[in-house]
This record gives structure tokens, sequence and C-alpha cells, in this order.
């Protein structure tokens, strides 16, 4: 006599009700998806639209650089980015990032360990400082990171050489109908006035040839020579050609360059790894929370929204219980009335 009673309860629910329960726990799912997403993206925002405040001591700054080093090594692809620092002839990078996987205990994939064995033999760095310093250092032309320490190095070892060979050079395509450098001219007919000048005129020339600096970073180079031509040789003094070649990378403005020589100053070669691993997020690591009127109403829209979508699920789910707990209430005391009805009508039972 349960069966009947219990697919009479079940089959209450009609299929249309059905449906549109349906469709609210779907809105409820997305609109928890929704409010999440946004509110994440909304508190991100406040994050890293802040100013970036570096901390005034050393210390500190360096503390603050490590710890988000440490965490950003956890995450990075050291196979892929040796591998993709190899097949660009950038061997700086992926020596830089084979030892920052070995200070942290990184194993590397065979093939990773093998590319990398097989680019830094006696024989293929020899041939490599041959072919990029050599053609560097006559043409003025860097083809990669290493070529561009290796024309920075014999520029500022032989006094007035690259001033007077990239003024030929601009002069001989000026003879030729070819377009003309103003900059890199003016600077080097600076560098063959002013001494003094060259070591600051020649980092920025061989910047502005290096194939792989950010278009925003050559702009800025063309915009403000003096202000980036003391950024550049701060970096070179505060780390070498490493640091250097391995903001060029990634910087993009002046701000960036000026923040990486601090790092450098501050951290050494630790400054230089978080450069290259943390790469363009590396001032999100001194970035100060910015809260705006715009964030904070979209912050609090997608609270409100994750708010009424919890609530819209936890009010479906707490109907189904409550649905199971009275039809098994209501079962059972059925159950029990039967049960006394047979008692008081079969007595001799």
């Amino acid at each position: 006599m349960l069966r009947p009673a219990a697919s009479l309860a079940a089959g209450r629910r009609h299929a249309l009700h059905r449906a549109a329960r349906a469709i609210l726990l779907l809105l409820s799912l997305a609109g928890l998806w929704l409010g999440f997403r946004e509110a994440a993206w909304t508190v991100e925002a406040i994050r890293h639209h802040g100013p970036v405040v570096l901390p005034e001591d050393d210390t500190a700054l360096r503390d603050t650089l490590l710890g988000a080093l440490a965490a950003a090594v956890l995450r990075f692809d050291f196979d892929g980015g040796i591998r993709e620092a190899l097949a660009d002839d950038d061997l700086d990078r992926a020596t830089l990032l084979h030892e920052v996987a070995s200070r942290s205990g990184v194993t590397l994939a065979a093939d990773t360990a093998a590319a990398y064995a097989a680019a830094t033999t006696p024989a293929a760095r020899l041939w490599r400082s041959l072919r990029d310093c050599g053609g560097g250092a006559l043409t003025g032309h860097a083809a990669s990171i290493t070529g561009l320490g290796c024309v920075l190095a014999s520029d500022l070892a032989v006094p007035l050489y690259a001033d007077a060979r990239d003024a030929t050079v601009q002069a001989g395509r000026w003879l030729a109908g070819r377009p003309v450098d103003p900059l890199i001219l003016g600077l080097s007919l600076t560098g063959l006035g002013f001494a003094a000048a060259q070591p600051a005129t020649d980092l920025v020339k061989a910047t502005l040839r290096l194939r792989r600096v950010d278009e925003g970073l050559r702009a800025t180079l063309r915009a403000e020579p003096a202000k980036a031509a003391g950024e550049l040789a701060g970096l070179w003094r505060a780390g070498g050609t490493r640091a250097l070649t391995t903001s060029l990378r990634e910087a993009d403005d002046l701000a960036t360059l000026a923040l990486h020589r601090r790092v450098v100053a501050a951290a050494g070669a630790d400054g230089t790894a978080a450069i290259a691993i943390l790469g363009r997020r590396l001032p999100a690591a001194f970035r100060g929370w910015q809260v705006t009127r715009p964030l904070l109403v979209r912050l609090a829209l997608a609270g409100s929204l994750a708010s009424l979508a919890g609530a819209l699920l936890l009010g479906l789910l707490a109907q189904d219980v409550a649905v199971r707990v009275a039809r098994r209430i209501g079962l059972d005391l059925l159950a029990w009335r039967l049960g006394a009805v047979g008692r008081s009508t079969c007595p001799a039972a």
C-alpha cells in the first residue's frame, strides 16, 4: 500500500515545474560563476592599477622581490623558456634560466637538458661569440642579445670607434638615398664631440638597433634619449651585460627601466633573475592597492550577483531536502495509521 502513495507523492511535480527548477538551477550556477569571476577580476584590477611604490630600504625591496620570485619560480615553465631562448639563439637568457632552475631544484626534461648541453659546448660558444661579436663590432647592429653585449663591450673599449663607424654608416645611407636615422646620427656626432658622452650614447644607439627591443621602449628612447641613456648606463654599472640585456627584453617604458635598475642594484643577480622570470609582472610585486569608485561599484555588483545566485541555489537545495523529509514523514505516518486501523478491526490477530 506504500507504493501507490509514494508514486502519488512523486507524481505531484508537473513536467513544467521540473523544467522551471532546472532553469533556476542553471541560472544560479551561472550567476555564481559570473559573480565570482567578476569579483576576482575587480580585485586584481584594484591591485594592479595602483602606483608602483618601491621601499626606500634596499633590504625591504630585496625581501619583497625574493618573495615574488620564489612564488613565480613554482609556476614558471623552465623547459619551455629554455627551449624558446635556444631557438631564438639567446644563450644569455637560456643560461640565466638554467642557473635559476638549478638553484631552485627544478629538474629539466631530458630533451631540454640535452639541447642546452649541445648549445653550451666550448665549440658552440666559440662559434657564437666569433659570429655575434665580430659582426656586431664591424656593423654596430646586434642580431641577438649576446651580440648586443659584444657590441657594447667593443664600442666602450675603443674610444670614438663606435661614433665614427655609426656616423659613416648614416652618411653612406644618405649618399645612397636610403633613410637616415637622425637620432643615431646626432648621438654619433655628440659622442665624437664629447668623449664623456660616449658610453651613454653607445648604449642608446645599440639599443635602438636591437631587434628584440619593445616598440614602446624604442619610442621612449627616441623621445627621451638623455634620460634613457642614464637608466641604461645605471643598469650596465649595476649588473653588467646580462642585467642590461635581460631588462631590454622586458622593459616597455622609462619607468620600467628605472625599476629594473633599482632592482638590480639592490638584489644583484637575484634581481636579474627576477626580471627574467617575472617579466612584465615584476611591477605588480611593488604596486599599492588603488580603490576607485567605478571599481568599487563593479565589486559591489559582482558581490551582489554572487550572493543572489548563492541564495537561489541554497533555496533550491533546501526545498529538495524539505520535500524529501516531508515525504518520508508523511509515508511513515500513513503506515502507522494503517497499522493502527488493522489492529482495531482485527483484535484476535
